[in-house]
C-alpha cells in the first residue's frame, strides 16, 4: 500500500502557497510571463545554487540519479508563479521517484525565488510539518537528497508486507 503522506503534504504547500484565495479579481488573474530568456535564467539559477555540501543542485541531481538509476530520475525544471498575483516567484524541479515515468507521476521541488538590488536569490521555505521535502534534501546536498530518495522509495514503491516493487 502506497503511503501518500508526503504527496498530501507536497499538494497542500502547493495549494497554499498558490491559492488566488486572497487576490481581488478572481476572474481576471493573469501571471506575468516572464520572457524565455528571463526563464532560462532563474532555472539556471536553480541549476548553479549551491547547496550545504558545495555541490550545486544540477550536480547533486545528476549524482541522485547515477546511484539510483531505478528509482530516482529529474524531471522538467520550471519558474512558478504566485497564484495571488500571478508574478513568478519560485523555480521547481521535477522528480521521478521508481520506474513509473509518466507526466503524472513527476513529484516535484520549490526553491523561492527572490530578486533584491536586481540580483536573484534562492531558499527553501519555511517548513513546521517535521516532513522533510524534497526542496529541503536537495538543499542538504548529494547524501541528504539520497537518503530522502531512498525513504520516498521504500513509502511509496515497495509493497510493505511482500517488500514487491509497486512503480
Amino acid at each position: 500500500m502506497m503511503n501518500l503522506a508526503r504527496p498530501l503534504l507536497a499538494l497542500g504547500l502547493i495549494v497554499a502557497l498558490t491559492s488566488p484565495s486572497h487576490a481581488e479579481d478572481h476572474g481576471r488573474w493573469k501571471a506575468e510571463k516572464m520572457t524565455p530568456g528571463e526563464e532560462r535564467a532563474w532555472i539556471s539559477a536553480l541549476k548553479s545554487h549551491r547547496t550545504r555540501d558545495g555541490s550545486t543542485v544540477l550536480e547533486a541531481l545528476r549524482f541522485a540519479e547515477q546511484m539510483r538509476p531505478k528509482a530516482f530520475k529529474v524531471g522538467t525544471f520550471d519558474v512558478g508563479y504566485n497564484g495571488a498575483t500571478g508574478a513568478a516567484d519560485s523555480v521547481g524541479v521535477g522528480y521521478f521517484i521508481g520506474l513509473k515515468r509518466t507526466p503524472g507521476d513527476q513529484f516535484s521541488a520549490f526553491f523561492l525565488a527572490r530578486r533584491t538590488d536586481g540580483k536573484l536569490s534562492l531558499s527553501v521555505a519555511k517548513n513546521d510539518s517535521g516532513i522533510q521535502t524534497a526542496a529541503e534534501a536537495i538543499e542538504s546536498g548529494r547524501d541528504g537528497l539520497l537518503r530522502f530518495i531512498d525513504e520516498e522509495y521504500e513509502l511509496n514503491c515497495l509493497d510493505a508486507q511482500s517488500r514487491r516493487p509497486l512503480c
